[in-house]
């Protein structure tokens, strides 16, 4: 497993010691540290190569070629968004509150330095009978979104914040799907299938994980697109100390018509066409593993809102987090179509 240690350095050292340490790395670049294990400055090969033209030599302390005017960022997610404008970016430091390192993202591999342990369940198992012909012989996770299957843009974005452990819960046509993904090991991920013996719902086959996952994990519906802050997601629920979050997405509904507000048969108020908003389930989830005790001691079809009911109506904390970031459910051809024209949404 990679440490931070291999992409920092002491303030103190020399050039031939960073040098040393990017050719170790391979990736081009150290982060230089202060006493307080502080981030004050990086350096890359090329600061090194414009600094050796300048007659400095090996012996000469890092100062001499240090960038301290450089791009840190606060998340994952800000560097991920960073990466679109910032085309020549090679790395993104993720500082805390006091500058301490959190994370590298590397943008030309796409991925944090550091991973994640915490597992991923995508629910990928339905018929996408909504698309009608578009699934009779290819299931809906591996319809193409550009260049790319939907369920491998997925994978790819939970990738980019650093997840690497996946659970892949599947029914129709689930040897397309394992044709396709194997065991993950091509994308640099970790994939195991949970096979179905008949359709669960979106929520059943947790069912099989009860001796399996013992953290915090995340579950999404196999056929939502988003570019929703996955790390933050999992790092709130946590912080909270909540059985379940649900992310949630705010959408309204304009009436068309003026609406009528009356108490026993008395008009108190009349609003023309207005606009109602609310908070919609997103299909994405945090769980910690006491959930499992809720489950049913066998396989059975459990939506994933009869099984939040349940948790809420026994007292677990189920909290929700509101995100901006776009988002579309992929169930209806005109969704499908609209999917492939959004280009944020595909790693």
């Amino acid at each position: 497993m990679k440490s931070l240690t291999e992409y920092t350095i002491d303030q103190r050292s020399t050039v031939r010691e960073a040098l040393n340490k990017i050719n170790l790395n391979g990736v081009g670049f150290v982060v230089v540290t202060n006493e307080s294990h502080n981030a004050i400055a990086t350096i890359s090969d090329g600061d090194i190569r414009r600094g050796l033209l300048k007659n400095l030599t090996l012996e000469h302390s890092i100062s001499e070629v240090q960038n301290v005017d450089f791009l840190a960022v606060a998340s994952i997610h800000e560097a991920i968004s960073l990466c679109e404008s910032k085309k020549g970016m090679e790395f993104f430091p993720i500082l805390d509150n006091q500058r301490k390192i959190k994370n590298i993202y590397l943008a030309h591999q796409q991925t944090p330095v550091l991973k994640k342990q915490n597992s991923v369940v995508i629910m990928a198992g339905g018929l996408g009978s909504r698309l009608g012909e578009i699934t009779k012989n290819c299931p809906k996770p591996l319809l193409k979104i550009g260049e790319r299957p939907l369920l491998h843009q997925i994978l790819m974005r939970f990738k980019m914040h650093g997840f690497e452990n996946f659970y892949l819960s599947i029914n129709h046509m689930a040897d397309k799907i394992k044709e396709y993904f194997q065991d993950g090991d091509d994308l640099g991920i970790n994939i195991t299938y949970l096979e179905e013996p008949k359709k669960l719902g979106t929520s059943g086959s947790l069912f099989y994980l009860k001796d399996q996952i013992f953290e915090p994990f995340l579950v999404t519906n196999g056929d939502i697109l988003t570019t929703i802050d996955y790390s933050t997601l999992l790092e709130l629920h946590i912080e909270n100390k909540a059985d379940t979050t649900v992310a949630c997405r705010e959408e309204s509904i304009h009436f068309p018509f003026g609406v009528v507000e009356s108490t026993d048969g008395i008009v108190k108020n009349f609003v023309e066409k207005p606009k109602i908003c609310k908070n919609i389930s997103a299909g994405i989830y945090a769980f910690s593993p006491s959930v499992f005790n809720e489950l049913p001691n066998e396989p059975t079809h459990l939506d994933m809102n009869t099984f939040i009911t349940r948790l809420i109506n026994k007292n677990y904390e189920v909290r929700s987090f509101v995100f901006e970031e776009e988002w579309i459910d992929i169930g209806t051809p005109d969704k499908l179509e609209k999917a492939k024209t959004m280009n944020r949404l595909k790693p």
